[in-house]
């Protein structure tokens, strides 16, 4: 959930607006920062490694089940252990979609803010240096999967890629 609020926030567009506004919106993303912090806190060693792993032996056994099993078993068991292989294949490629997002936007949103420090400076110079601290301050949000690995693009097609790999070698493993 915390993914969709932060892609949310910082992909509004609010190059055009007054100061004001861009003060609200500057605070309204150290608050997500601080979110980031305790997303990361929940999601960096239990959920996002947790649905890797478990989600990918959940789309590799349904896949060779479905794979290996076409006409042993019953019609119904063979269509439920299709769909839950495709939609939580579906289900962990969203999430890591979106949570590489993220960063990107982030850092888009980051870039844009240095240019606002002209609609502070309105003559005051300690005002002036300590809103470009603050702005200079707003690092990107990242999602952290373990203590070093950022969440990136090319996380969700690299696992289900993995997913299909590990069926093929099993389904030949199988047969030899």
């Amino acid at each position: 959930m915390g993914f969709f609020l932060i892609n949310r926030l910082v992909s509004k567009k609010v190059e055009n607006s007054g100061a004001q506004k861009q003060l609200e919106v500057l605070q309204q993303f150290r608050t997500y920062q601080v979110l980031t912090i305790f997303i990361n806190e929940f999601c960096q060693f239990s959920f996002l490694p947790s649905m890797q792993i478990g989600g990918a032996g959940i789309v590799i056994v349904g896949l060779y089940t479905a794979t290996v099993s076409h006409g042993k078993l019953p019609l119904m068991l063979y269509l439920s252990s299709v769909f839950l292989a495709i939609f939580v294949a579906i289900f962990i490629y969203v999430v890591l979609e979106v949570a590489s997002k993220v960063m990107l936007k982030s850092k888009a949103f980051t870039a844009s803010t240095h240019k606002w420090t002209t609609c502070y400076t309105n003559g005051d110079r300690a005002q002036a240096r300590i809103v470009k601290r603050y702005i200079r301050s707003l690092t990107p949000a990242k999602i952290y999967m373990g203590p070093f690995h950022v969440v990136d693009k090319s996380r969700g097609p690299a696992l289900l890629r993995f997913c299909l790999q590990r069926t093929t070698f099993l389904i030949v493993k199988g047969r030899a």
